[in-house]
């Protein structure tokens, strides 16, 4: 094929199908004989099971994040990325996550009840990454109630947050009760 370039100076051009990861190059006008090479992209599927029973956790959310990207924000820190992801509902537990780009990513899952797993794979250009095993494990609930003094009077509506390795959120009802699960020891 031919590409024209109107006007001197450099150019930015980028290629790519659905099949295939987007090049982008700069191009200085009057260029022969460019070579343009694609990298296919990649699937990636496995299973989500519980870890003690080792049978299928049959919804979930499962999120997947490039660690390039991170780098890039100067974030090399190992956290659970749930983000963007996924609900995904399956009897078997399954799961497929098509067109990803070559490269390392962390895959994080959560599902009610359960501690997020967060794990790094390598998805290599055009492959299949099959037979990924995610193990999720039971988390512990933790309830409470908020009340303001004196009183006590509940508090309704307000946010809690747990933090740590990893975290819970929950909102008060009107008597002031909160209830977290998947909740990881420690």
């Amino acid at each position: 094929f031919d590409i024209t370039f109107a006007g001197s100076g450099r150019w930015q051009q980028a290629w790519g199908n659905l099949r295939f990861q987007v090049t982008e190059e700069n191009v200085a006008a009057g260029t022969d004989d460019l070579e343009i090479v694609l990298d296919a992209l990649g699937t990636v599927s496995g299973q989500v099971v519980d870890r003690k029973t080792g049978q299928a956790v049959e919804q979930y959310r499962i999120g997947i994040q490039s660690l390039s990207e991170r780098r890039a924000r100067g974030d090399d820190s190992y956290v659970d990325y749930i983000g963007s992801g996924v609900n995904m509902e399956h009897e078997d537990g399954t799961f497929l996550l098509e067109e990803i780009y070559p490269g390392d990513y962390i895959l994080s899952t959560r599902a009610d009840g359960y501690v997020i797993n967060s794990k790094r794979i390598t998805v290599p250009a055009g492959e299949d990454l099959s037979g990924v095993e995610i193990e999720l494990l039971k988390g512990f609930k933790v309830r409470g109630r908020l009340v303001k003094l004196p009183g006590p009077k509940p508090v309704q509506g307000a946010g809690i947050k747990l933090s740590g390795p990893s975290f819970g959120r929950s909102e008060s009802d009107a008597y002031g009760r909160f209830t977290m699960t998947g909740i990881p020891p420690g």
